[in-house]
């Protein structure tokens, strides 16, 4: 059931990346209604953040997919060493994430 539900993440996660401008001016139009603590929200909700954020629920879908398939445990567990395995996988995906977003900014702005 695990590995179901992180490939469910990463689909919606890829998805929400995919749609990421489109999601971002649904934002700003819903938020406008709500006059200036609305404005102030929809700053915050840009297509970059919608991004960032879409990447990560991937990248969490593919450290529940990889806990489950190295563990073959589907289920919950109440296991240290089990736990410390997947804040290990989580925290190792999140340095490459940050790495390869850090480069991509990075070629962006020395252009």
């Amino acid at each position: 059931m695990n590995v179901i539900m992180g490939v469910a993440a990463m689909v919606i996660g890829a998805l929400g990346f995919w749609q990421r401008d489109r999601i971002s001016q649904m934002n700003r139009d819903w938020n406008k209604r709500f006059g200036k603590p609305g404005e102030l929200a929809a700053e915050v909700g840009t297509a970059k953040y919608f991004g960032i954020g879409a990447m990560f629920m991937v990248l969490a879908g593919a450290a529940t997919v990889i806990y489950s398939l190295v563990t073959g445990q589907m289920g919950g567990s109440s296991d240290r060493s089990a736990a410390l395995m997947t804040i290990i996988i989580a925290a190792v995906g999140f340095v490459v994430l940050g790495v390869v977003f850090a480069v991509m900014l990075f070629k962006r702005r020395s252009k």
